[in-house]
This record gives C-alpha cells, structure tokens and sequence, in this order.
C-alpha cells in the first residue's frame, strides 16, 4: 500500500463505522441547497441565493465580490459537476467578475485548509491528509522549514496558522492532539490534549485560528485557547448550552447524523460560528454566551460558514434559506378552434368557452337584423 493512499483509506472505513453508529439511513447529497447570507447576531436572512444545483459549497469574500466554489451531485443522474459563482455580497445578485489578485477578507472554513502563511512571509501548499511533513519556502520559493510530525506515520489533516506558529492535528493514526511548533523549530512549543481534559477518547478534531483564538473542538466540545500557549481561555459544551443531542437519527434534531462529526470554525471580532452537518450555533465572542442555533438543512454535507463584519455566509437548505422559488410559469397558449382559425382565450374556471359562446350569439343576432 502507497504512503499517500492510507489516510484515504482510513478515512473512508472510519466514516462508514461512524455511520453505521448513527443509523443514518441515506448519505446521497441534496442538490437544492442555495447560498445565504445571516445577521452573525440574529440569524435573521438578509439574503438568498439559489443556484441550478448545489450540493456543497466554500465562499472566499471580497471587498464586492463573493467568490463560491460550488459542487453539486444530481438526485436524477448522479452526475457530478463543480463550478464557480460570482455574487453581490450585499444582495446575492449573480455578477460578471472574476476574483482579484489581492487576499480575500475572509474564507469560509473548510474540511482542509490547504494554503499556510506566516507572518515572516514564509508559506507553504501543504496537503493535508495526504503529506507527512510541512514544508515552508521563502518568498524566493526556497526551502527554508520542514516540520515531521512527532507521531510515527501521522498525517497532519488540519492545519493552521497564527503569527509566526503552526498549529496541526491529525485523525486515525493516534488518540486526537494539537501541537503547535514555532517556525524554525524541530520540537512543539505546547501540545493540547483534550481527551485529557474531557476523559474521552475521539480523533477527529476541528482547528481553525479566528484573530487571536485557537478554536479547537471534539464533538460537542469546543476549547477557546491561547494560541501563544495553548491556555484554555474558555471551553463550550454546545450540546448543553442548546439542548440539542451531539448524535441522532437523520430526522431527529442532532449535530451529528452518520456523516461528518466535527464542527467548522468561523468568526469576526464578535461571533464566533460553528458548523456541523446538523446544527449551526453562533456564540458571543467575548462573553462566551449562546446567541442562536439553527438547523442548516444540509445533511449530509456541512454548511461551511464565514463571518465577516456581523454577517454569516453559509451553504444551507430550507430551514435557513427558505422555500426554492418557483419556476415561473409559463403563459398558457390560445385556444385554436380548427374549424374557423379563430383563437379563443380561456378565462378563469373554464369561462372561455361560455363567452366565446354569448359572441357567436350576438353575431348571429347581428346577422338577422340585416335580413329582416
């Protein structure tokens, strides 16, 4: 077996024993699922936007323009097709644009954050779940820092960023921890355990920096940490703080249902998102407190949220983005009566055919006044 078919080995037969535990009864992805924009505080809908098809999609925001790269599986045909929209980020509107060359102001979160910065300008395209060791290049493209994971045959899958750190975890290879390294360094600066903290035992972590919190969840759970440190600054039980079970059957209210079980980080200077498959929750970031939590009608797929200046951008079904208009009707042709070439418009219940008959009347009458 080749070094870079394991992790997607593994990955497949663990996802198959998670949804075997979650009794989920179907995995085919929706293909009606439409873009919307929230109030980051309310969940109140600004906007939505429905495309022909979209089954999953990640968003990159910028200054005028939101940049979605959509995918979307056919329920008819099964065929699979990907493509990328331009939107107004104020109303949803479709627009003629390509991405500018500058940085966007925000990504969605994603299952695998494939592009490192440093604040030295050192970057690396590392593949999560595919490679073993990070490699940073200078701005001349040089080698200038190869990180090898401490664990045997680990594979980082989750991997980010802040300042001059690097912060990564892997799945299936080890019970779940998060080390962090200082660039240049060969050894972690801090490592975070938080089977340790909450006496369990799960690998799939979610990470992602947002500003100056490392967000790292297992399950329900979701740590605000240092990422200078790793010091626990605030830790979360969703599960408790919204009353909604972490597992439960497809139709039953659950952040997990079989398919994914980790959560996806998004944030501003405000609210901090937090993704599941079945469950949305926003939570204040300075007080901690419960702010909202709303099912995104996505299962199987994750809605993949952003946050930017108190608007949550987010990949939802119904629940959040409303019923899917309708086609619009078309107009219903004439009604042709072959014997004379002459079109008669129906009216409303059948109507048509009574005044089309009160016509033929009144011209026949016309007729025997001439006569007579």
């Amino acid at each position: 077996m080749t070094r870079s078919l394991l992790p997607s080995l593994l990955c497949a037969s663990a996802i198959v024993a998670f949804a075997a535990e979650a009794a989920a009864t179907t995995f085919v992805p929706q293909d009606d699922l439409a873009i919307v924009a929230l109030d980051a505080r309310t969940a109140e809908r600004r906007w939505a936007h429905f495309p022909a098809q979209l089954s999953q999609g990640t968003s990159a925001l910028y200054p005028d323009l939101l940049v979605v790269n959509g995918w979307a599986r056919s329920r008819a045909t099964s065929e699979e097709t990907e493509f990328v929209l331009a939107l107004d980020p104020a109303t949803g509107a479709p627009r003629e644009a390509s991405p500018p060359a500058s940085p966007p102001l925000a990504r969605s979160s994603e299952y695998h954050d494939r592009e490192l910065r440093l604040a030295n300008g050192w970057r690396s395209t590392f593949d999560p779940g595919y490679e073993q060791k990070i490699v940073f290049v200078d701005e001349q493209g040089a080698v200038v820092w190869t990180i090898t994971p401490p664990v045997p045959e680990m594979y980082p899958s989750r991997v980010a960023t802040w300042n001059n750190t690097v912060v990564f975890t892997s799945e299936y290879t080890e019970t779940g921890k998060v080390y962090a390294y200082e660039a240049g360094a060969s050894e972690p600066s801090f490592t975070v355990d938080p089977n340790t903290a909450l006496y369990t035992t799960g690998k799939r972590i979610g990470l992602r920096v947002v500003g100056d919190d490392l967000l790292v969840g297992l399950h329900q759970h979701v740590f605000q940490l240092d990422p200078a440190n790793g010091a626990v600054r605030r830790l979360w039980n969703l599960s408790t703080l919204t009353g909604v079970p972490f597992q439960g059957e497809v139709d039953e209210p659950a952040f997990f249902k079989g398919g994914i079980e980790i959560g996806h980080f998004a944030g501003d200077d405000q609210t901090i998102v937090v993704g599941f498959e079945g469950r949305v929750v926003a939570l204040d970031r300075l007080s901690g407190e419960l702010l909202w939590h709303e099912d995104p009608g996505t299962f199987p797929s994750d809605p993949y949220p952003l946050v930017h200046e108190g608007t949550v951008l987010l990949t939802a079904g119904e629940p959040l983005a409303g019923p899917r208009p309708a086609a619009p009707t078309p107009p219903t042709p004439p009604q042709v009566n072959p014997g004379s070439g002459c079109a008669l418009a129906r009216g409303e219940e059948g109507a048509g055919g009574g005044a089309a008959a009160l016509g033929i009347a009144l011209l026949l009458a016309r007729l025997r006044r001439r006569t007579d």
